[in-house]
């Protein structure tokens, strides 16, 4: 796995989102310029701070990982899936 590709999907998820590192790092109360140490040492988060960042950004681990996307299933919000799964049901 390349460490730059891990922080590179952050960015990319902030950005899509509207928001900034600095928002990351104050949301999750994680030291600032967290992340460009991991850029700049070559490294990744441990596995708890890596489900926390996944969590805000409102992805997988995995794909913060990987850069493989989970399922269309599972990029469904739970309210959504509740909403689709009533309907489905219904005759």
């Amino acid at each position: 796995m390349e460490p730059n590709m891990f922080v590179d999907r952050i960015d990319e998820l902030l950005k899509k989102q509207g928001k900034k590192r600095p928002d990351l790092y104050s949301n999750l109360n994680i030291p600032k310029n967290l992340i460009g140490q991991w850029k700049q040492r070559g490294t990744i988060p441990s596995a708890d701070v890596a489900v926390k960042i996944a969590e805000y950004l409102g992805t997988s681990v995995e794909y913060l990982v990987t850069g493989k996307k989970p399922p269309i299933a599972e990029r469904i919000p739970a309210d959504l899936q509740e909403v689709i799964n009533k309907y489905a049901e219904e005759p």
